[in-house]
């Protein structure tokens, strides 16, 4: 029989929701087109980005107050903020490499620049 040896490491420190692991090899099972190579690969990248896909289980509305009323969705809130702040967002920025079309067709755009961001305020 087939037998999982591994998930893809797709993002240093990001281990995906392991209660999304069953539904992701239903997914490559059934789903993937496995005949047609173009269409596995691209059955396959999308059955993983699911499973590596976050979701924000609490969050925080516009006036910075926490929407879930108790203690310990605060603190829910809190993990979920820094988790993306420290892990995802500084892992994206290294390895994202948006195609050269992707890249001038506004899909993927930079909205801003810490380098250049400090360069201006150095000469205020």
């Amino acid at each position: 029989g087939l037998a999982l040896a591994a998930i893809p490491e797709v993002c240093e420190k990001h281990v995906p929701d392991m209660a999304k692991l069953p539904g992701f090899l239903l997914a490559l099972a059934s789903d993937v087109e496995w005949e047609e190579e173009k269409e596995a690969l691209r059955g396959a990248a999308l059955t993983i980005s699911e499973l590596f896909s976050c979701q924000m289980t609490t969050y925080r509305d516009s006036r910075d107050q926490a929407l879930c009323v108790d203690e310990a969705g605060a603190r829910r809130c809190d993990e979920e903020e820094k988790y993306i702040q420290h892990t995802l967002l500084p892992s994206m920025r290294v390895l994202l490499k948006p195609s050269t079309r992707r890249a001038s067709d506004a899909t993927v755009v930079q909205v801003a620049s810490l380098e250049r961001l400090y360069k201006i305020f150095e000469r205020c």
